[in-house]
């Protein structure tokens, strides 16, 4: 039988940093697939992985509600439209389609400023050649429109399917960012190939849940673990990004400077080298950055993207049943995962509940200006105009140079002296 019990999961304003008029209260409606049969699986999430994400929220003044609702049959791969190529959503001609399970299951369906989910098992695609296949992905959601799949069949962990704790709370921030407009390389392009300026979708410094760079490890565990930032860097494994990170120039890589957070060795060659270098830091081989496209890729200004602040439900400005033909996000598979571990076999993050933190960053550069607003592209020129200018907890990067400090007093402000050791006197 199929359970109709409905466990509602709203969050606790606890550790709430940005409270106010941007303040917004999301909804998702959650269904997940179980095999009650010997040997069968579940794929209901737990509440700590819900929680997870409701937190990830909290932590911007937002609230989360999500509604896990329905235990629904299990089927190994939804289907896709006989009769249209890529449409997952809006097809319910057989029993074992996301639309059928959605017709029979969604107790919010007319009602405006809810999402619909299911957590399943794999669904069919379709690749260039024209060819169906039963998807490896860990998700699709539409961008901008209101149904999302979390899909981790073919992700083990323990032994078993549907995926660790840590990547279904990331992958459902993942899936539902897409549904709240987000793409997975921040305002950069990494759909159209054929565009001189397209990325792919590991662009390693958006810091985000979105970029595959993190998705499946952890932001802040990831860009640690990288070597891009030491222990103590004010990120949240599970997040989106605040667009606080530096700008990369592949045609002009600073290994020194590397992502003013820490050097980087960007050419692979194991040593921090002088001057500039070109590299490909998201090749498009999918074997990124020590991968073979690291000379020969495109080569782009990768750029952070302000997603908190880009965020946008479309289901409160649409009456229901409008948000049809949306595109649709096809996200990281388990074979992509594994090539991750090209340079760096990094270990996953353990699933948190995880504090908020300060997301303020404010960088002190060279080619900065007396009047500057101190972001990475605006930086302060001195030491005396971060400690004017920096807003209270925030933390101030600078570069590696020597600043006179002398006489300043950072009060409710960290200080971060960033690669290659800069000085202060």
């Amino acid at each position: 039988m199929y359970s109709k019990s409905s466990l509602w999961l709203i969050v606790a304003l606890a550790l709430v940093l940005a409270t106010g008029a941007g303040a917004d209260t999301f909804r998702i409606e959650l269904d997940y697939m179980a095999d009650n049969s010997v040997g069968g699986h579940s794929h209901m999430p737990t509440t700590a992985e819900l929680n997870a994400v409701i937190q990830m929220f909290a932590c911007q003044g937002h609230t989360l509600i999500i509604d896990l609702s329905d235990e629904i049959p299990h089927h190994e791969v939804l289907q896709m439209d006989p009769a249209q190529n890529w449409n997952i959503f809006g097809y319910s001609g057989v029993a074992d389609s996301y639309g059928a399970l959605k017709n029979e299951f969604y107790d919010h369906a007319g009602v405006s400023g809810w999402h619909y989910c299911i957590f399943g098992h794999q669904y069919e695609w379709i690749n260039d050649a024209g060819v169906r296949f039963n998807s490896t992905s860990s998700g699709l959601a539409e961008v901008s429109g209101d149904d999302l799949i979390v899909t981790l069949g073919t992700f083990i962990h323990n032994g078993a399917s549907g995926g660790s704790p840590f990547e279904k709370a990331s992958t459902l921030a993942h899936e539902f960012g897409h549904n709240l407009g987000l793409r997975h390389c921040g305002d950069m392009n990494c759909r159209d190939t054929e565009d001189a300026d397209w990325v792919d979708q590991y662009p390693l410094n958006v810091a985000s849940v979105m970029s595959y760079f993190y998705q499946m490890v952890g932001v802040r565990n990831n860009l640690v673990c990288q070597g891009l930032a030491p222990q103590f860097i004010p990120f949240k494994n599970i997040d989106y990004s605040h667009g606080s990170m530096c700008s990369l120039d592949e045609n002009a890589l600073n290994e020194g400077l590397g992502t003013m957070m820490a050097s980087a060795d960007w050419n692979c060659d194991g040593e921090i080298d002088p001057g500039t270098l070109t590299a490909d830091l998201n090749g498009g081989s999918r074997n990124h950055w020590c991968g073979p496209d690291l000379i020969s890729g495109v080569h782009s200004v990768l750029s952070d993207f302000d997603e908190w602040g880009a965020i946008m439900d479309m289901t409160k400005s649409l009456e229901p049943g409008k948000l049809t033909n949306m595109e649709v996000a096809v996200c990281i598979s388990s074979e992509e995962v594994s090539r991750l571990t090209d340079k760096v076999v990094c270990p996953q993050a353990s699933l948190a509940t995880e504090a908020c933190v300060s997301t303020e960053m404010r960088y002190v550069r060279a080619d900065g200006s007396t009047g500057g607003s101190g972001d990475c592209s605006n930086a302060y020129n001195s030491v005396s105009g971060a400690v004017a200018g920096a807003p209270d907890g925030s933390v101030i990067i600078f570069e590696p140079l020597v600043w006179n400090a002398a006489g300043q007093v950072f009060q409710n402000k960290a200080i971060f002296i960033s690669a290659q050791s800069a000085v202060l006197r």
